[in-house]
């Protein structure tokens, strides 16, 4: 599988820059939080970029641990609550990223 997004790579590079309520409210406790990311890079994905993002837990019930599987999004701004994310400064990338905890 070779997500578009991608690029024919195998991943990037984030520093995950804050937690905040994703306002699902099927969601409670740490289920209801987001991550927002900043990239090592500005990325590219059909037609928009951004180096910014934010990873969004896939189900109910799931909780943050040191590596999962997580929505994507890249946006050209810094998402600090759910209230900032618009269609003109994100974009979907990504059902199924892998993230890892690794240490600087």
């Amino acid at each position: 599988m070779d997500p578009p997004w991608l690029k024919g790579g195998s991943g990037y590079c984030a520093k995950v820059i804050g937690f905040f309520d994703n306002n699902i409210d099927k969601r409670k406790g740490d289920e209801r939080l987001s991550a927002s990311i900043e990239f090592e890079e500005e990325l590219e994905h059909r037609g928009f970029s951004g180096k910014y993002g934010f990873m969004l837990g896939r189900w109910e019930g799931q909780l943050w641990e040191t590596s999962g599987t997580v929505h994507v999004h890249i946006s050209n701004v810094p998402i600090n609550n759910s209230s900032d994310i618009t269609k003109e400064n994100s974009i979907w990338a990504e059902s199924h990223a892998h993230y890892e905890r690794v240490d600087s």
